[in-house]
């Protein structure tokens, strides 16, 4: 997901001078890998968990792929999630792949709440993604060289229904540097009307019954796609229909909490 961001003069271009470009000559920015958070270790509620993930309806007319597992771990309180740092977790498939996957807390949080009581003595963001709304529909081209720009992927198309331009999604790297570097850097592109850090407040902070309801438990997560056949793409997982996905967790005492479920206890298809 993390790609070093160009250094042409052609992406150069479109933001502004302070986002601090190079020439094809000079030194290319900082990298995502440099601005997110290293990864660390936790102990662990419990072991980690697999499920199927399908991606959710989120406009009239959106078509989601259903082709995703969820690979999570609980924490036991939310140390993480208030300092915006990652994990690791190795994955594993019944065709011999074995990769080591990057969980960002499910969601972060700041201490710049409106209450007075938690949780709304907290925002609550995503921790890895970043979002802008356009004056103009993007093409392919804009939207790669916007996805560049942001040093990650796209991971939202949402063309609006009632007015020009869209809303459009970035993964970016995990943590506070990296998601302020991200809009800093979008901010300036001609056709963005705004860049932001994208809100993602629980039940417990939306819900207006007073007390509010338990929150639910601080996790760490990452959705990945699936494939059944042999050859699968950058990220995806592929897997025998009949096979399984193992996921293994290091503990920072070295010490391993493992597990396996099979393609039909997931009930993917």
């Amino acid at each position: 997901m993390h790609r070093v961001i160009s250094a042409s003069t052609i992406i150069c271009a479109l933001i502004l001078a302070a986002a601090g470009c190079q020439d094809a000559t000079g030194t290319a920015p900082d990298t995502y890998e440099g601005l997110g958070e290293p990864p660390r270790q936790l102990f662990i509620v419990g072991t980690p968990d697999i499920v199927w993930a399908p991606e959710p309806v989120l406009y009239p007319g959106h078509r989601p792929d259903s082709q995703f597992v969820a690979v999570r771990v609980t924490a036991p309180d939310s140390f993480f999630a208030r300092r915006w740092w990652p994990t690791e977790i190795v994955v594993e498939t019944d065709r011999e792949e074995r990769r080591t996957v990057l969980l960002a807390p499910s969601r972060c949080i700041l201490p710049d709440g409106a209450g007075t009581a938690f949780p709304l003595t907290f925002t609550w963001w995503i921790c890895d993604q970043v979002g802008v709304n356009t004056r103009v529909l993007l093409s392919p081209e804009r939207l790669r060289a916007f996805a560049e720009i942001a040093g990650g992927d796209t991971v939202l198309t949402w063309p609006f229904r009632t007015m020009p331009g869209g809303q459009y999604r970035f993964g970016v790297g995990v943590g506070q540097r990296a998601t302020a570097e991200a809009v800093r850097r979008l901010s300036g592109i001609v056709e963005v009307v705004e860049a932001f850090r994208i809100r993602n407040d629980p039940h417990c902070v939306r819900s207006d019954i007073v007390p509010p309801p338990p929150c639910d438990p601080w996790q760490l997560a990452r959705r990945l796609a699936y494939v059944f056949e042999r050859q699968a793409r950058g990220d995806t997982l592929s897997l025998s229909r009949d096979g399984w996905i193992r996921v293994t967790y290091r503990q920072p005492d070295g010490t391993q909490r493992v597990t396996t479920r099979t393609a039909r206890e997931l009930g993917l298809r």
